[in-house]
């Protein structure tokens, strides 16, 4: 099962980039019917960017109910996808692969945590076949891309759990 972590709330200002997005969404079900695609919505977003979708009765599509939390999305996935959610941070936490789905110029500059090894940018729908194929062919492909995530964590988030206990001691040593 994977998992898009969704934000469609930006999409009347950048028309053309969730124009794409929404492309490769119905590529990706069609593509991988074997795959089960969920959508966990951003707090403040509704479903109504997915409408078009959800009315062709994809077997192999669902939006999760709004009360479904992140951590219960995650712990139900194989895999966590997003365009440039920081969701996807928290999907490393749990030890899921993350794919940011690089559709665009931008999304690099918003979420670039793959250029540091922090997940994979995948751009087409050929492309994530590839990466599924991969995960399910390819000894340790799995858990060689979590080493990568695991150790991006700690070099670029060294107090993994412990920001405030940080932020106190930095403090109490200013005082």
């Amino acid at each position: 099962m994977y998992v898009i972590l969704s934000n469609t709330q930006d999409r009347f200002e950048f028309p053309d980039l969730y124009l794409n997005y929404k492309y490769l969404v119905k590529s990706l079900i069609i593509a991988l019917p074997s795959i089960q695609w969920n959508i966990k919505l951003h707090p403040i977003e509704d479903d109504s960017f997915y409408d078009d979708i959800l009315d062709s009765n994809y077997k192999n599509f669902k939006i999760l109910p709004k009360s479904t939390s992140l951590g219960e999305a995650l712990i139900q996935s194989d895999v966590a996808c997003t365009l440039n959610s920081t969701a996807g941070l928290e999907a490393m936490v749990f030890q899921k692969p993350v794919v940011v789905f690089d559709i665009d110029p931008m999304i690099a500059e918003s979420a670039w945590w793959p250029k540091l090894g922090g997940g994979v940018y995948v751009k087409s729908a050929e492309k994530m076949t590839e990466f599924v194929c991969k995960t399910a062919a390819v000894i340790n492909f799995v858990s060689e891309l979590l080493k990568k995530q695991n150790d991006f964590l700690s070099m670029c988030f060294a107090n993994q759990g412990r920001a405030a206990e940080a932020m106190l001691d930095v403090i109490k040593e200013a005082l």
